[in-house]
């Protein structure tokens, strides 16, 4: 974290991080449906909580896990589905570089005990809304094909 370039999605692949699998549209429609469910449960949200923040986070993984599925790949790492996205035009270099910053920001929450206030969590929350809306457009289009 902090100004590192993202690894290429190749080399997720090539460290085994991510395995090329068959396209799975059933695992690709569970986790959407997870996504969704968990999304909103949350949002709105009245109060920005580590919960709702844990959960938004959480959302948007499932729904990369699931455009994942549906292209071939099994990820076993965070970083991985972010660079797809950023890779397939999915998500910019701005949406990247803030999701890839969530998802550090999340692991500090969950395994390291960072507290956040609700005045650092609002922006953070705001973030995560659209670019959960931009994945979950690219993984509705993709799972009506199918």
């Amino acid at each position: 974290m902090g100004g590192d370039a993202m690894r290429p999605f190749h080399s997720f692949l090539d460290s085994q991080e991510v395995n090329k699998i068959s396209p799975d549209v059933p695992l690709a429609n569970s986790l959407f449906q997870d996504a969704e469910s968990r999304f909103h449960a949350f949002f709105p949200f009245k109060e920005p909580t580590k919960f709702v923040f844990e959960n938004g986070y959480e959302a948007i993984r499932e729904l990369m896990d699931s455009l994942l599925a549906l292209r071939g790949f099994k990820s076993y790492s965070h970083e991985a589905p972010i660079s797809f996205l950023l890779e397939q035009d999915i998500l910019n270099e701005k949406e990247a570089k803030d999701i890839d910053h969530i998802r550090y920001l999340r692991n500090r929450s969950k395994y390291y005990g960072k507290q956040f206030s609700p005045i650092e969590l609002g922006p953070l929350l705001e973030i995560l809304l659209p670019i959960y809306g931009r994945i979950k457009e690219a993984v509705t289009k993709e799972l009506t094909v199918h």
